[in-house]
């Protein structure tokens, strides 16, 4: 699924090989961008940092607005 015209979003899979080949292997953000399909390395750079700061938990969490609950009282 696509927010704004023309972003992407990338799979927890592609983001998690995205750290691993930067850091086990040592490529650059360039090579991993051509490897995985990425269409900007600074992406790549910002994944790296995420992963960083959060750790292992960094792409598994929920993005965006949590979705509303119905109560269903009030519904009835």
């Amino acid at each position: 699924m696509t927010g704004t015209k023309g972003m992407t979003h990338y799979e927890r899979s592609i983001k998690d090989e995205a750290v691993r080949l930067f850091k086990e292997e040592g490529h650059t953000y360039r090579q991993i961008t051509e490897q995985l399909g990425i269409s900007k390395a600074n992406r790549i750079e910002k994944w790296i940092s995420q992963y960083r700061r959060e750790g292992g938990v960094a792409f598994a969490k929920p993005i965006g607005r949590p979705r509303k609950i119905q109560d269903e009282k009030a519904y009835i």
